[in-house]
């Protein structure tokens, strides 16, 4: 009997000590750190039944299908190797991923931070880069502008940050141009044609897009 009734007094305190912790004040949590694709969000998904799990992956990706103005911070330092290779013949560099169907991603700025080591790097006539939502193969054909440009940024003789806003101010294209595509740092001329040579130093692109939806 007093073995049944220390079980069950195990049995109970167990009980109490989940319950308590489920049911803890926010504040009393532990502080969490930086946010990940893969954490878990509580969801009732039908009234009057329990809830499921998703993830921040989901969560984002039904609020950017909602056009709900997410804005997204992506940097990428680009080597003196990818600067000089980014032409549109060449290997222009990948900054976004595409975001699914039916989903289109909208620059709304970008900064290049240009890097100066010791040499800045030459333009060929007319060639600058800038940010490109692209279809495959990637190609000047395949390609259209999302910002302004970088201003030929690694042309310059000192380290300079060079500023540009989105290049989709009143402007109407093909939802095909933009849809499902990732967006590329690439360098050239009209036509595709020249690009950068001749530098060692880098450069750090940071953009903040948006993606919205498409349909």
């Amino acid at each position: 009997m007093l073995r049944r009734l220390g079980a069950a007094l195990v049995v109970l305190v167990l009980a109490c000590g989940y319950a308590l912790a489920a049911s803890s004040k926010l504040s009393s949590l532990s502080a969490g750190t930086t946010i990940t694709d893969g954490d878990l969000f509580y969801d009732v998904q039908n009234a009057g039944s329990g809830g499921v799990k998703i993830t921040a992956s989901q969560l984002a990706t039904y609020m950017a299908a909602k056009g709900l103005g997410l804005v997204h911070q992506t940097t990428v330092l680009l080597s003196a190797s990818q600067i000089a290779n980014a032409g549109f013949t060449s290997s222009p560099v990948q900054i976004i991923p595409a975001q699914g169907a039916n989903t289109a991603i909208i620059v709304n700025s970008v900064t290049y931070a240009w890097i100066f080591n010791t040499t800045a790097f030459t333009a060929s006539s007319g060639a600058f880069g800038g940010l490109m939502a692209c279809s495959s193969p990637v190609s000047y054909a395949n390609c259209n502008g999302l910002d302004g440009g970088d201003t030929s940024c690694p042309t310059l003789g000192a380290s300079s940050l060079c500023f540009s806003l989105s290049e989709l101010n009143d402007v109407t294209n093909p939802v095909a141009d933009y849809a499902n595509l990732p967006v590329y740092y690439a360098v050239g001329a009209t036509g595709g044609t020249g690009g950068y040579s001749g530098g060692d130093g880098t450069m750090k692109i940071t953009v903040f897009w948006s993606t919205v939806p498409t349909q």
